[in-house]
């Protein structure tokens, strides 16, 4: 049993090494009258230095309830600043609706500003996330 215990403080180091930093998230809920509520969640402490969430701007697309929503993001340091993000579309009750949940790299210049967008999945979506973090390796499958 001893012997077994050596390899827990090892097994907790690979595992949070695996883990990787969590995104940061704008939490956005439409409400009555077309109040629009919303929530930051700061997880990463380097994108939180280096990329801010701005303005959010919701168009109608038709009759039926399609919409698009567009985020600022701003990168407010002095050099260009890598990242990957995706928006996850939930109705109502809290439930997802996003079919393509992957994660998109972007690149912002220094100083620079500009809108990502998303539309929702169906008319039943009220909320989203846009979610934001560090680029991940890509892991390499075996064959």
């Amino acid at each position: 049993m001893r012997k077994h215990a050596v390899y827990l403080p090892l097994l907790a180091v690979l595992v949070f090494a695996c883990a990787g930093a969590a995104p940061n998230i704008l939490n956005v809920q439409a409400g009555p009258m077309g109040v629009i509520s919303r929530q930051i969640e700061i997880n990463d402490r380097f994108i939180e230095r280096n990329i801010s969430f701005g303005e959010v701007s919701i168009k109608p697309l038709d009759s039926a309830g399609m919409f698009e929503a567009q985020v600022i993001l701003s990168n407010i340091s002095e050099r260009d600043v890598a990242f990957e993000y995706r928006f996850i579309w939930y109705d109502v009750r809290g439930f997802e609706l996003s079919q393509v949940t992957s994660w998109l790299p972007a690149v912002l210049g220094a100083k620079e500003a500009r809108g990502f967008r998303s539309t929702n999945p169906n008319a039943a979506a009220t909320s989203f996330k846009l979610m934001v973090r560090n680029p991940q390796p890509v892991t390499p499958t075996r064959s």
